[in-house]
């Protein structure tokens, strides 16, 4: 996949630093990715300036409209979608740095573009894919020790779970 691109091979992704970047960057970042408002904000804080970006990008047709109502959960990402999930999370496991610690915003970005490229490759249909909202609560049940990649007692695949509602393997 990477050689047929000729793209130059990704290794462990750091995290924007946090003396050297402000919030504002990653904020708009990730809202240029899709990320609800919500969510940026529980991550960078500041809700009068995240809801500021968001407004100038909309005016800019940047992003989209805000999510409104309940902030969803990983657990109906993965029950939904697994082999999405598995994807995304597969990806985001290789390029970031210490993901059970924290959320790596710059290799969720990493992340999130490279699952649409493959995506598209596949020729998977958007409404088919997971959103980026989607992909930010795997990330943080990731890094809560609520989602778990792990192989399969029975098939010895590799899968996706929520840990909280233990089911059975996707591929079996």
């Amino acid at each position: 996949y990477q050689r047929s691109l000729k793209r130059k091979r990704m290794g462990k992704v750091r995290d924007w630093s946090a003396e050297l970047t402000s919030s504002d960057i990653v904020a708009e970042r990730l809202l240029k990715d899709g990320v609800t408002p919500k969510l940026v904000t529980a991550h960078v804080g500041l809700p009068e300036r995240v809801n500021s970006l968001h407004r100038k990008l909309r005016r800019e047709n940047l992003v989209g409209p805000k999510g409104g109502g309940r902030i969803g959960s990983h657990s109906s990402s993965i029950e939904k979608t697994p082999r999405h999930s598995l994807l995304f999370m597969a990806i985001y496991l290789l390029l970031a740095r210490g993901p059970e610690t924290r959320i790596n915003a710059l290799a969720f970005s990493r992340t999130l573009s490279e699952y649409r490229l493959i995506c598209f490759h596949l020729n998977i249909p958007e409404e088919d894919m997971l959103d980026a909202s989607e992909c930010w609560l795997l990330t943080s049940g990731y890094r809560s020790q609520e989602v778990e990649v792990a192989e399969c007692p029975s098939c010895k695949e590799i899968m996706i779970r929520d840990r909280r509602k233990p089911r059975g393997c996707h591929w079996c």
